[in-house]
């Protein structure tokens, strides 16, 4: 009640609701469907390099702009060209590398050959009749199995709990402020994560997943990446000659790895796996 010399409290206002936060690329609608557009072009042009362009350069040209592709694909959910290797703890994963990796390789490969059996007409009665070679399918298995299995692995490690000499020496190693920071923002469980999707760098496909090691080379991580590398080179270069001779044999069935060479791909992706399994921070 407002008395002589006390008016009465001006009434309380609650703020109202701020509004919900929304992704960038899902606010802007007019640059979302031109990325749509530009993908659809690039689709397109690819389309025509593989029909047009002189035998084993289409197949280069053809991987070059499905890259694109992709690369538009990480812009359009991640506001970054790489982001399509930015998993779900805001750092990129070589697991994802390999697997887009050959499934560029493959696509663009397969692209190239339709696209000469319908130029040659003599190297078969059907343009789609190509056969994949079981190592290929190994080898897209082995990537795949990488890339669902590695998530499975380490979500064992989210209900963990560091100790707390763990979390001070991940504070140092990693020069934050204090090892509260660390629990509060890099930490799930022992495993660590980005604060944000700007901070994922193309690093983070070779250094270790724990709060203890993520400074540190992994070297199960290394070594899948210089096999997977050296294997793609290999394959490129296979499918360039089978394209370049085009005589019906070579476009007859896409390129096999050799026995070998899936052997240490699958050893590689093994040791991979397995590396995540070991628990490297202690816990509680």
């Amino acid at each position: 009640m407002a008395t002589p010399g006390n008016p009465d409290p001006p009434p309380i206002v609650n703020p109202p609701d701020p509004p919900p936060l929304i992704p960038t690329w899902k606010s802007n609608k007019p640059r979302s469907y031109l990325l749509f557009v530009v993908c659809l072009a690039l689709l397109a042009l690819m389309g025509q390099a593989a029909l047009k362009l002189t035998p084993g350069l289409n197949f280069a040209v053809a991987a070059f702009l499905l890259a694109g592709v992709v690369l538009l694909f990480g812009q359009w959910s991640c506001r970054r060209p790489l982001g399509v290797l930015i998993e779900y703890r805001n750092l990129m994963s070589l697991a994802r590398f390999q697997c887009i990796l050959w499934t560029i390789i493959v696509l663009a490969g397969f692209l190239a050959m339709v696209a000469m059996r319908l130029r040659f007409p003599e190297a078969g009665p059907s343009a789609m009749d190509i056969t994949i070679p079981p190592e290929l399918w190994a080898l897209m298995g082995i990537s795949t199995a990488s890339l669902v299995g590695a998530p499975m692995i380490l979500q064992n490690k989210i209900d963990k709990t560091p100790t707390d000499d763990a979390m001070q020496k991940a504070s140092e190693t990693l020069d934050k402020s204090s090892a509260s920071a660390i629990a509060d923002v890099n930490s799930m469980g022992t495993l660590y994560r980005n604060a944000s999707l700007d901070e994922a760098r193309i690093t983070d496909m070779l250094q270790g997943d724990e709060i203890s090691n993520i400074a540190y080379l992994d070297m199960a991580k290394v070594q899948m990446l210089l096999f997977t590398i050296v294997g793609a080179l290999v394959y490129c270069g296979a499918l360039y000659n089978a394209l370049a001779v085009h005589s019906t044999d070579t476009l007859a069935t896409m390129p096999a790895l050799s026995q070998g060479m899936v052997t240490l791909l699958g050893i590689s992706h093994a040791g991979y796996l397995t590396s995540k399994t070991v628990d490297r921070t202690p816990t509680t």
